[in-house]
């Protein structure tokens, strides 16, 4: 996401505003998706969530360190991000 947003700052405003708004649309629609999907579904779809919520908080965990990771080389090392780019 870090290299993403570089990216978008790089090419101006107007492609800050859409690619963030493109961003908050997809991640709002997932979970409304998620909710309606156990609201209006049968136990078995909460069931299968309730026993996934490890394997989402660690997958989650792990996507958070590595953007970390990245956000840190980004902020520290901006010449080696702008030759990639």
């Amino acid at each position: 996401m870090v290299p993403y947003l570089g990216y978008l700052v790089g090419s101006g405003t107007t492609a800050v505003i859409s690619g963030l708004g493109g961003i908050m649309l997809s991640v709002f629609l997932l979970m409304m998706g998620v909710t309606m999907v156990v609201g209006f579904g049968s136990k078995k779809i909460e069931t299968i969530l309730r026993r996934a919520t490890e394997m989402i908080k660690m997958v989650g965990s792990w996507m958070m360190m590595f953007a970390g990771i990245g956000l840190l080389i980004y902020l520290t090392q901006p010449q080696l991000i702008s030759s990639v780019l």
